[in-house]
């Protein structure tokens, strides 16, 4: 993917973080659920601000423009070879639509994935119903492991990717 790059997020971006991150919910839960819907606070500053004092944030950039952003979280770590290899949990990742089904989003996890040579299991959630959400992260590698109802009745299917330590 040519000029666009993951770079740490800054708080001073939360705002225009928050504006894609509504637009991207709301385009497909549009699409899938027939209104507007995301995460608790995704449309807020301020929870953005927070996530990314509690987990590693990158904004996805293309050409100097934030057209994204990937979250993840370390969920656990174990010891390998003296080693020490980190369980992380892709929290959230929103793409513009406008820029949507570009290999954007590919590249991301993928250049996550690069800068953390440390992980031996990749997991992420998305609701059943994001049929494209599925079908993307199958695309990458992922294993839907079970089917679990959210705390507001969604049902979710979590996915798991684990990686070849040595």
């Amino acid at each position: 993917m040519n000029n666009v790059k993951i770079v740490r997020a800054n708080f001073s971006d939360a705002a225009a973080l928050a504006e894609i991150c509504k637009k991207a919910f709301d385009h497909i839960s549009e699409k899938y659920l027939g209104h507007t819907e995301g995460p608790s606070g995704y449309d807020t500053p301020q929870w953005h601000t927070v996530s990314m004092k509690e987990g590693v944030y990158f904004q996805i950039v293309l050409h100097d423009k934030i057209i994204g952003a990937i979250l993840i979280a370390i969920r656990g770590k174990k010891k390998v070879a003296g080693n020490e290899k980190y369980h992380w949990e892709l929290v959230q990742m929103f793409i513009d639509p406008e820029y949507q089904n570009k290999g954007v989003g590919s590249f991301a996890v993928k250049e996550v994935e690069r800068c953390f040579p440390e992980m031996y299991l990749f997991t992420v959630a998305t609701p059943a119903k994001y049929i494209s959400n599925n079908d993307f992260y199958r695309k990458l590698g992922f294993k839907k492991i079970k089917e679990i109802i959210s705390n507001n009745d969604l049902l979710l299917y979590p996915y798991e990717k684990y990686y070849n330590i040595k």
